[in-house]
């Protein structure tokens, strides 16, 4: 039951996308997660920079972008106080960039 409701309220918690959510739970762990609501998508990749205009350096791109609840533990953060965004690729190459978020 305690895992049932800890799931329901992670889940709660993630925005969808092109929107997602962060949360720092210490040590330089970062997770980010989201719910997927595109039907035709063909790409997600989590993407990590110093600062929250340049440098962004892509750190994962998921194996399943289909998956409508999805997330990322970033456990190799130099610090908490890095930026993020995703880039989402849908289907005839038409792509955006989530607003970065720290």
């Amino acid at each position: 039951m305690l895992l049932m409701l800890v799931t329901a309220q992670l889940l709660q918690a993630q925005d969808t996308l092109p929107k997602f959510s962060l949360r720092n739970v210490g040590n330089n762990r970062i997770i980010i997660g989201w719910t997927n609501t595109f039907e035709t998508i063909k790409q997600i990749s989590i993407q990590r920079s110093f600062d929250s205009l340049v440098g962004y350096k892509t750190i994962l791109t998921v194996p399943d972008p289909t998956t409508p609840q999805n997330g990322y533990a970033d456990t190799k953060a130099t610090n908490d106080h890095m930026f993020y965004r995703l880039y989402i690729m849908l289907d005839k190459g038409i792509y955006l960039f989530s607003e970065a978020k720290k």
